[in-house]
């Protein structure tokens, strides 16, 4: 129906009157007579009228004045703040500006009068509670400082920590509402200041900020708007991975973190990467995943199927005929682990095996060990049972190789890991990773670790080689999860679990699909001899998490890390899985 005039002019009316007004802020002015100007520029770049308020407070958050301007369509408005805000005529402060049109052009500029410096500001239309700075100065030429503004109502308690050259150093402070605060480098950091530091900032409460460098005394000005992070989530996080740490019966390095739709991942670390010398965990440790490799290695299986180049359910002797058995085996039995073939590292051989390359023989390939898995014969009829068995996602890989002509590796890196972005993602064993965290193994008989980074992961292959971060974990569920790298029939294929799975350890192709409370939520966790991992997502919400340590033992204490995240993920009121801790409990089984 088409609408009347008056209608129409009814929907236009009271779209206007339900418009939310745009906020902007400019965290700074300084006005001296003969010392310090400030000016302010608003520009109306539309062809509708902007109604503009402009409301200044000085540092102490009292309201120093109030004005409103209607600036018509290619307006510009240029005055001083002396003139638009006699109030301010002497003080420091900043500017809230609210508009009704939201492509407001806008700067700010002040100067050293006497000096000649000049810096200027664009509008800021973003407040959070973390800010980062990367760049503050303390030498001859130049000296930094920050500004910081509490536009909110409530006071905010500010946490600033400075990374210097060599030492990091972390203050508090509470900043008013409708408060700035000046500090430069040298109040911060009195006592052997920095001559250049990165800042980062976390907040109670959303703020805004810019870093301001003086150099040659004033005679030239740089004002940077800050970075804006998730400040405060991350400080939060990183309190809730210490606490766990703490408790924790086995401490080595761990990195922790999530991503909550299309929020910015949060991560944090705890622990060392390495005992002698003793270096301190960080949020990038890359570490062994050991089994998730699977989700990978189900992928491309799906990716080649979905190409037409293989068959999950034609035999595997279509594709590697010399195995004795593989008439009766199929790929998707590999991936369901339903084939019944023997589980190589759970055989004695295999500990001979790792003990002789940790005394420097050379390690056990795939496809020796492939041979040795079928040579031991199947614990079970294939596709009759279920049994865990990295034996058969090495047969997987060696078939995705066989049926591409590309290596493994290749497959990785061209089809998953750089369509996604994830940088920080290897191969273990046939690549030289620099920096990585070191490995150890844990001997829960004499509480001693032993260093077996030199290790080649080349014996966990297809079935558990992949080292990676917890950040690219994170990247990978979302990626594999929502759609970037499997179609949709693809996807609802890998999350069909097997029946012969047990309901403890529901299993589809290289994930375990699980429940936590109603909610479905997809699972993998991985060990090797020096490494230990975890993830999770929550398709409903989007949210994945990932956890990885650079030790065979996955602390339990570790447990209320997931936990903490996934009430988080529902609500404060969100109460303990039980399904989470029984996912979490079968790091003893998922191994490599």
């Amino acid at each position: 129906m088409k609408p009347t005039r008056s209608l129409l002019f009814f929907c236009l009316f009271s779209a206007a009157l339900l418009a939310q007004p745009t906020d902007f802020f400019l965290p700074h002015t300084t006005q001296t007579p003969g010392e310090w100007e400030t000016s302010l520029v608003l520009y109306n770049p539309t062809g509708a009228r902007a109604d503009v308020t402009i409301t200044a407070y000085d540092s102490s958050g009292g309201e120093a004045g109030r004005l409103e301007r209607a600036l018509v369509p290619g307006e510009r408005l240029d005055q001083t703040i002396a003139a638009l805000f006699p109030a301010l005529a002497e003080s420091r402060g900043w500017l809230h500006i609210q508009s009704n049109i939201t492509e407001l052009s806008g700067v700010l500029t002040f100067s050293a009068l006497q000096l000649g410096g000049r810096a200027s500001l664009p509008l800021i239309t973003t407040l959070s509670d973390g800010l980062a700075f990367a760049q503050l100065e303390h030498h001859d030429l130049r000296q930094s400082g920050l500004v910081l503004t509490n536009p909110g109502t409530e006071a905010a308690e500010v946490t600033l920590r400075i990374r210097g050259d060599s030492a990091t150093t972390t203050t508090t402070i509470t900043l008013a509402a409708r408060g700035k605060w000046v500090g430069m480098l040298a109040d911060l950091v009195p006592e052997e200041t920095p001559t250049a530091a990165a800042v980062d900032v976390w907040s109670t409460a959303p703020i805004t900020g810019f870093a301001l460098t003086f150099q040659n005394n004033g005679r030239q000005i740089f004002a940077v708007p800050a970075t804006v992070t998730s400040g405060a989530q991350r400080a939060a996080w990183q309190t809730t991975l210490n606490s766990a740490f703490d408790a924790a019966q086995v401490k080595v390095g761990v990195s922790a973190g999530y991503k909550n739709g299309d929020a910015t991942p949060v991560i944090a670390a705890a622990g060392i990467v390495n005992r002698s010398p003793a270096e301190p965990a960080k949020a990038d440790m890359r570490g062994e995943i050991g089994s998730i490799t699977k989700s990978f290695t189900a992928a491309i299986l799906l990716q080649l199927q979905e190409e037409g180049l293989v068959d999950l359910d034609l035999p595997i002797s279509t594709y590697v005929p010399e195995l004795l058995g593989g008439d009766s085996v199929t790929t998707r039995m590999l991936l369901n682990h339903t084939s019944g073939l023997k589980n190589y590292t759970a055989e004695p051989e295999f500990a001979e095996q790792i003990n002789a390359q940790f005394e420097g023989a050379p390690p056990w390939q795939p496809r020796d060990i492939i041979d040795f898995a079928f040579a031991k014969g199947f614990d079970f009829e294939p596709g009759t049972a279920w049994n865990y068995s990295n034996s058969g996602y090495l047969v997987a890989g060696l078939i995705a190789e066989q049926v591409s002509g590309q290596p493994l590796l290749t497959l990785y890196r061209e089809r998953l890991w750089q369509p996604l972005g994830m940088h920080d993602t290897f191969y273990g064993g046939l690549e030289t990773i620099d920096p990585r965290s070191h490995a150890y193994s844990f001997s829960t008989v004499t509480g001693t670790f032993t260093d077996v980074t030199h290790v080649s992961l080349v014996w966990a292959g297809a079935a558990g080689a992949i080292i990676s971060t917890s950040q690219d974990m994170v990247t990978w569920a979302h990626g594999l999860f929502g759609g970037a790298v499997l179609s949709e029939a693809a996807l609802q294929e890998m999350l069909t679990v097997t029946p012969l799975s047990s309901a403890a350890l529901p299993y589809g192709l290289g994930v375990v699909v699980g429940d936590d409370g109603g909610e479905p939520i997809y699972n993998h966790n991985g060990g090797t001899l020096g490494g230990a991992s975890t993830f999770y997502y929550y398709p409903n919400q989007r949210a994945a998490f990932a956890m990885l340590v650079n030790c065979n033992v996955l602390d339990n204490a570790f447990a209320a890390v997931v936990q903490n995240w996934a009430r988080g993920v529902f609500g404060i009121d969100k109460q303990a899985s039980p399904e989470i801790d029984a996912l979490f409990d079968q790091k003893t089984t998922l191994k490599p």
